[in-house]
This record gives structure tokens, C-alpha cells and sequence, in this order.
């Protein structure tokens, strides 16, 4: 019991700061170009990332709870099997992110696509949301990496992949906005500019949608 929880808190987290870091490559390249050297934004950058931590330490409070339910209501059996496809998603997580910071790419593609293969068991229906999200969040990784290579076509194609798995049941919709701000920003860099403002389009429609304005 008390080693499926800590795996899986460990994934958790880990993909926590995984999407938190793919948001801020794209919200600060522009500015950092435009302000090589300004201390404003190194300042703005540091408070960016106090309430990133902070963020991580209330979300690993919830995933800690959800997971210590869900464990509780799982017989022996099932219990174990959860426990070896959680040990296996904990440590691909992890390599694919230490060949990642060595800039060792291909690498850390190929662990990335065996993963988005992976089929869950029957007993992970009743899991907690983050856990749902697996392929979505491998795919959403996927498109960092091939992005990060200037690769953009590609990146497109496992983000619109990765988009379609976000819009299954039971994945956070915190993980659903982050792939459509990395889709949208592929699409720009790979030169779709129409796909990408009919997608801004489409968000903004989204979010208005059951608001009223005077």
C-alpha cells in the first residue's frame, strides 16, 4: 500500500512540473527576447515560480488524497497489479525527463512512444484523474520534445493526438487547457496561423459560453 502511494505521488508530481514547465518555455521566449536583460522580468520570472512550487504542494495534497481512497477500496490482487503499471509509469517518466535535461532527444522519444502504447487494466477505470491522462500528458511531452528540435510538423501531429486523448472522460481540465496552449503555439511555429487563431477563436467561445454581458 504505503509503496503504490508513494509511486504514484511521485508521478504525480512529476507531471505536474512537466506541464508547469512546457507552459513557462512558452509564456516567457518572447519575452525574454524582447527583455534580454531586464531585471523586471527576472523578478516577475522568480515570483512565477513561488507560486509554481506553491501550486505543485496543493496539488500533491489532492493527488495524496485521491490516491489514499482509491487505494483503500482495491482488493490485494488488484492492489498489486496497480502497483507494477504505477512503478512503470513513475520510472518512464523519470528517464524520459533525465534524457530530456541531457538534451539526449531520440531517447527520450523512444521511451515516450512505448508509453503512449501502454493499455491500462480494467481495475484504473475507477482511478484518480491524473492517472486517466497518462497518454494525453505522453503525447503533450512528445510534442515538447519534437518542438525543441525546431521539428514542428511533428510536434503538431502528437499534440493534436494529445488533444483528442484530453477530451476523454475523467482528464483534468487543467491538462486539457495546457495541450490546447501547446497546440496552438505549434500550429504558429509551424506556420498554420489560421489553425491557430480558429483554435484562440473556438477557446475564447468556450470559455463565454453560459456568461452573460451587459
Amino acid at each position: 500500500m504505503k509503496a503504490i502511494l508513494f509511486l504514484l505521488l511521485g508521478f504525480s508530481s512529476a507531471l505536474f512540473a512537466n506541464e508547469n514547465h512546457l507552459l513557462k518555455d512558452s509564456d516567457t521566449d518572447s519575452f525574454r527576447e524582447e527583455n534580454p536583460r531586464n531585471e523586471r522580468s527576472k523578478r516577475l520570472r522568480a515570483k512565477k515560480g513561488r507560486q509554481g512550487r506553491g501550486g505543485e504542494g496543493r496539488f500533491r495534497k489532492k493527488m495524496k488524497d485521491d490516491v489514499g481512497q482509491w487505494i483503500k477500496g482495491l482488493p490485494e490482487d488488484q492492489a498489486a497489479q496497480a502497483q507494477k503499471v504505477v512503478q512503470y509509469l513513475h520510472t518512464s517518466n523519470e528517464v524520459s525527463r533525465m534524457y530530456i535535461r541531457e538534451k539526449r532527444f531520440q531517447e527520450a522519444i523512444k521511451v515516450l512512444e512505448k508509453r503512449s502504447r501502454l493499455k491500462l487494466p480494467p481495475v484504473f477505470t475507477s482511478a484518480p484523474p491524473f492517472i486517466k491522462a497518462v497518454k494525453a500528458h505522453t503525447y503533450m511531452e512528445l510534442g515538447s520534445i519534437y518542438g525543441k528540435q525546431g521539428q514542428w510538423n511533428m510536434a503538431v501531429k502528437s499534440l493534436e493526438t494529445a488533444m483528442q486523448e484530453s477530451g476523454k472522460e475523467g482528464v483534468p481540465d487543467m491538462l486539457k487547457t495546457k495541450v490546447r496552449m501547446e497546440l496552438m503555439r505549434a500550429y504558429k511555429k509551424a506556420g498554420m496561423e489560421a489553425k491557430a487563431s480558429g483554435m484562440m477563436e473556438a477557446t475564447l467561445k468556450e470559455a463565454e459560453a453560459g456568461l452573460e454581458f451587459e
